[in-house]
């Protein structure tokens, strides 16, 4: 049986750390609305945006055993329509979501839609060691890695 992709713990708190961003994230009241449209148990009340929902992000993957939560929060939050008239917000979150995102070889299109990265296969849910065998066997260009900056 294969087993269900997952996203590792620190590319989920990259993710977080986007969507929780002080100057930049979502609000308080966003981030709620994004976890209830998503189904995702928000009970945390101690600690930083980012810190209450990676928790939940984790806690959620953990008790699914997959990774789909994770990324119906990352589409609901980076819908275009919620950035209606603001599309340099838009692209400057979906930009920061993209660096997050790179080591799960996921990336966020213009149009907002989540995909697989471009050369990368994610079908063994690539984390950091998967990244590092992909780019030793040439899958992908080092241009669009975090490993450069």
């Amino acid at each position: 049986m294969m087993s269900e992709k997952k996203i590792s713990e620190s590319d989920i708190q990259a993710i977080s750390d986007v969507l929780g961003d002080t100057d930049e994230g979502l609000t308080e009241a966003e981030i709620a609305e994004v976890l209830d449209v998503c189904r995702i148990k928000n009970d945390l009340t101690e600690g930083t945006k980012q810190q209450r929902l990676s928790e939940a992000l984790s806690g959620q993957q953990l008790r699914d055993g997959h990774r789909k939560a994770i990324l119906a929060v990352i589409r609901v939050a980076i819908n275009p329509e919620r950035y209606a008239g603001d599309n340099e917000k838009f692209e400057r979150r979906r930009v920061r979501l993209n660096e997050a995102l790179a080591l799960s070889g996921l990336q966020v299109q213009q149009d907002g839609l989540l995909i697989a990265s471009p050369g990368v296969s994610i079908g063994r849910g690539i984390g950091s060691e998967g990244l590092i065998m992909a780019l030793w066997r040439g899958h992908v260009p080092l241009a669009k890695t975090r490993l450069q900056q």
